[in-house]
């Protein structure tokens, strides 16, 4: 331990970064220098499972948090019931305060407004991820008009329900020009599937979003089903990402959506703004 001690403080906080932040927090009762250690830390992650109170223990110990920057922030809360939205809203404006890169989000909730406005101007973020389970909609972004640009967003990872896909999908590629990597997944939907396998017209931009002009290379989509909606996405993504270098699709086989063949010739046989683009189509059971 005396060893140890010797650390100079920003070494011990690098080491105290390879242990999960409740960990990382209960090191403050070791000795008076531990007692602050923690709160230096630039990645915080709340990983919670559904049976832990997880509320009161982040408002403590979030409030005293003084690194200058949170370079990362993972939500992890499938605890509805006992973290409300207005909690997540706190927490991700603290992170927004701090120049946040990298923002994770996994909340399972009835409430679809957990976002606050201050995150749709977050000028710092390069990683978004977001994933809402089954029971909540997507946040809507209508309210906020375009008044949101994600200017360092490099890599986004969407989880959303079917249904909510394409407005969202849209506007943040709109606002996100120099993004490099975009990864979607869908949950299924049921109660929609029969709105939705109708010809209905899609909302993607007029104007080519700059970030498909200059900076996509990478793109994958889980769970693809094929039925108009997804198709529009798809090739439009496809027809308009001029550096695109992998394209991957996990298709997902059900009695609801075309059939896996017709799937795969689409997408194979749709034009490609890249001509270096590698295609990768997968079918799932």
């Amino acid at each position: 331990m005396d060893n140890i001690n010797g650390l100079p403080d920003d070494l011990l906080v690098k080491i105290l970064l390879f242990v999960p932040t409740k960990v990382a927090v209960s090191t403050a009762v070791l000795s008076k220098r531990w007692e602050f250690l923690w709160m230096l830390l630039p990645k915080l992650e709340f990983i919670c499972p559904s049976q832990t109170r997880v509320r009161d223990f982040i408002n403590r110990k979030l409030p005293l948090h003084r690194a200058p920057v949170i370079e990362v922030l993972r939500l992890h809360v499938d605890c509805y019931l006992y973290v409300k939205p207005e909690d997540v809203k706190r927490w991700v404006e603290v992170a927004v305060s701090r120049s946040v890169r990298e923002l994770e989000i996994v909340y399972r909730t009835k409430n679809k407004n957990i976002i606050p406005s201050s995150f749709l101007s977050c000028k710092s973020l390069v990683t978004l991820k977001l994933r809402y389970m089954t029971v909540m909609d997507v946040p809507s972004l209508d309210e906020y008009g375009d008044g949101f640009v994600f200017n360092q967003l490099e890599h986004l990872n969407l989880c959303v329900k079917k249904h909510d896909l394409l407005n969202l999908l849209g506007k943040l590629l709109k606002n996100s020009p120099k993004l490099r990597v975009l990864d979607i997944s869908v949950e299924l939907d049921i109660d929609h599937w029969d709105n939705l396998n109708g010809m209905v017209s899609c909302n993607l931009p007029n104007s080519v979003p700059e970030c498909l002009l200059s900076s996509l290379q990478t793109f994958k989509w889980s769970r693809y089903v094929g039925r108009p909606r997804d198709r529009d996405i798809a090739l439009y993504i496809l027809k308009n990402a001029c550096h695109l270098k992998t394209a991957t699709f996990l298709a997902l086989k059900t009695n609801y959506v075309p059939h896996s063949e017709m799937i795969i010739e689409d997408l194979t046989l749709s034009p490609r703004a890249s001509s270096t683009c590698q295609l990768s189509i997968f079918v799932e059971d």
